[in-house]
């Protein structure tokens, strides 16, 4: 188990940061997806929106079955982080759903997402296994946790 240093942390909080999740199919084939619900919520714990995926879904359920890690990248300005996660539970009813509900109807996601015909089906839960430092100099590249 690893946790999320305090900045990297910070960052996957700050809703202008951008996120994306980085999967691969039971063929072999890389599929990377913009994830701006991406959320921490503690150290050790992430969790992200299903809302519309199809390919990344059906390649989560997979990944978590053969125990890979997917690649989470978070990016604000020249602050810049890659996460590799175990892909943990996916949830559709609870206290993570309900967070995960409130977040997006507070920043306005779920209007849209209504109007557009979709609803919120479940949250992915995602576990931190290793921090890599990817901001530009020489640290980039650099295992942080």
């Amino acid at each position: 188990m690893t946790s999320l240093p305090n900045e990297v942390l910070r960052l996957v909080n700050d809703p202008r940061a951008s996120k994306t999740i980085a999967t691969r199919s039971p063929e072999g084939r890389m599929h990377t997806i913009y994830m701006g619900s991406l959320m921490a919520t503690s150290p050790d714990e992430m969790i992200f929106a299903h809302i519309l995926m199809k390919r990344t879904q059906k390649n989560l359920e997979d990944m978590k079955f053969k125990g890979e890690l997917v690649s989470v990248s978070v990016t604000l300005e020249s602050a810049s982080y890659e996460i590799m996660a175990a892909v943990g539970d996916y949830l559709t009813s609870g206290a993570k759903v309900d967070l995960m509900a409130d977040v997006l109807r507070k920043a306005g996601v779920m209007e849209r997402v209504e109007h557009l015909g979709m609803k919120l089906l479940g949250v992915w839960v995602l576990l931190p296994r290793e921090v890599w430092d990817q901001r530009p100099g020489p640290q980039a590249g650099t295992r942080i946790a």
